[in-house]
């Protein structure tokens, strides 16, 4: 009998599906406005952290974090503030190693600055060294001076008329070098919010105040073609300054006008050689009875008699000039009319702050000693700058070259500063005047030829500074410095070998061979 069966088939596995075009095409709209979004996200976001930023400050001395005050001071901005940073650093220098540190901390809090008030922007950083067409070209667009490096100048307006300059010695403190020549000098504070945020505000304040150069009486050329004209002997690099400081330049001729301006913010007299009239002498003392700000540097020439009107405000220039005596080879002497100023007073709010920088030095040409004196007046004279004879250096005030006697070396005050004093029992009605005097026995250091040299142009802007009374530009304060060095030792250069050489490396290659594993299993 044969078996007949029936072999049943099993049912065929269905067809594989395939997605309909419909499908298709939708799948990749949902691909392409997911990415959309996505994108639209990051963006957004982006926007926000940038506009509401969120930044976590670890450092010990809160160096990321703004203060209050500060960040008052950026809500007040409306318009765009542009910084320009143009850097000149030589590495052989120790003062400016010093100087790039303190710029380069600053340079990363400004980021700061930029990140919470996106109108403060870095318009132009430029290493003069490595970008010298770059530099040219920053030069120009801004009005600049070859001179105006290493610090940060920042602008405002609509022609970028205000301006404002940031330097090293405004940002830290600095200690004395043992030797300037090899030593880098010790940075103690740091101050640089304070710096940066006062410049800001000036800026916002829109504050151009008029400073007025007395012209006609022989004095240095303040126009810019009779300062090319001069020379060296111009006052291109001060004034360039003053503009850098918010401050306008203008002549007053005596001649046009017979008083002195009631804008006026500052009166510079610079090295007459000409007869005051009695009518300007008149003008001047005038301006400085109802709280005048005067600043005179002194030329060679006497008998003007503006010396005698410094004489009543309390500043008398002696008869003559100062020479110091250099030593010989042969062990002879020489004089020579460029006399070496390093002694300053210790509490002036002008001179003060150079007890925090590593080394204070001023070159003098040609220098009448100034006295103290106007005490009738109650007036109050401060010595600056002195020149002190010992042993090896002696200084003499000579009248004539032709004398062939020298008088005895002495020490000679060659800048003081002068203000009001309230008495003790004042009278009823006492209103002390606000007259500020700054009179130096040279014009030397205003000279273009010296005036970025040795401490002229920290000097001349801290007596601007003073007069103005924004004495606090001037005073030392601020964070302390701290550096943090890992100290090398055998055990460091080990674990600083074996981690980046071998050990990460290794945990890298270790969690791909787990993951290809996981994969083929």
């Amino acid at each position: 009998m044969t078996d007949v069966r029936t072999a049943s088939r099993a049912p065929a596995a269905p067809a594989a599906g395939s997605f309909s075009r419909r499908k298709r095409w939708m799948a990749r709209f949902r691909l392409a406005g997911g990415l959309c979004l996505l994108l639209y996200v990051l963006f957004l976001s982006n926007v926000v952290a940038f506009r509401h930023p969120l930044r976590v400050d670890w450092t010990e001395e809160g160096l990321r974090s703004l203060s209050q005050r500060t960040r008052d001071t950026l809500a007040l901005v409306r318009e765009e503030i542009l910084v320009v940073f143009p850097t000149y650093g030589q590495r052989d220098n120790p003062e400016q190693v010093a100087y790039l540190d303190v710029l380069a901390r600053a340079r990363q809090l400004l980021n700061e600055y930029c990140a919470i008030q996106p109108l403060v922007k870095i318009a132009a950083e430029v290493n003069v060294f490595d970008r010298p067409d770059r530099w040219l070209e920053v030069k120009e667009r801004f009005d600049l001076d070859a001179s105006q490096v290493n610090r940060f100048l920042f602008f405002a307006g609509g022609s970028k008329e205000l301006r404002q300059a940031v330097t090293p010695q405004d940002l830290a403190a600095f200690g004395p070098s043992r030797d300037p020549a090899i030593a880098v000098p010790k940075i103690k504070a740091f101050r640089g919010e304070e710096a940066i945020t006062t410049a800001i505000t000036r800026l916002i304040e829109r504050r151009k105040r008029p400073v007025y150069f007395t012209q006609g009486h022989g004095e240095l050329a303040l126009r810019p073609e009779e300062a090319r004209a001069a020379g060296p002997a111009g006052l291109s690099a001060f004034l360039h300054e003053l503009k850098t400081e918010g401050l306008e330049p203008r002549e007053l001729s005596f001649g046009i006008s017979r008083e002195v301006p009631d804008d006026c913010a500052l009166l510079v007299v610079a090295a007459p050689d000409q007869a005051y009239s009695r009518e300007d002498l008149g003008a001047i003392d005038r301006y400085l009875q109802r709280g005048g700000k005067l600043f005179a540097a002194l030329g060679p020439a006497r008998g003007t008699a503006f010396d005698d009107l410094l004489a009543a405000w309390g500043a008398r220039a002696l008869e003559g000039r100062l020479e110091a005596r250099k030593s010989l080879p042969g062990g002879g002497h020489i004089y020579v009319p460029r006399v070496p100023v390093r002694a300053f007073h210790k509490a002036h709010p002008v001179t003060r702050v150079f007890e925090s920088v590593p080394r204070f030095e001023m070159y003098l040409e040609n220098a009448r000693p100034i006295a103290s004196g106007g005490a009738e007046k109650g007036l109050e004279s401060t010595p600056l700058i002195e020149v002190v004879s010992r042993e090896g250096e002696g200084y003499y005030l000579v009248s004539d070259r032709k004398d062939p006697e020298l008088p005895k070396p002495g020490d000679f005050e060659l800048a003081v500063a002068v203000e009001q004093r309230a008495p003790e029992r004042p009278p009823p009605g006492f209103r002390r005047l606000g007259t500020r005097i700054v009179v130096a026995g040279s014009p030397s250091f205003l000279r273009d030829q010296s005036f970025l040299t040795g401490s002229h142009r920290d000097f001349t802007m801290n007596c601007i500074a003073w007069l103005l009374g924004e004495e606090d530009r001037v005073t030392v304060g601020g964070q302390e410095w701290a550096e943090r060095m890992i100290k090398a030792s055998p055990g460091i250069q080990r674990f600083l070998f074996w981690v980046p050489v071998f050990l990460l490396p290794g945990i890298f290659l270790c969690m791909g061979a787990f993951v290809y594993y996981l994969r083929r299993a």
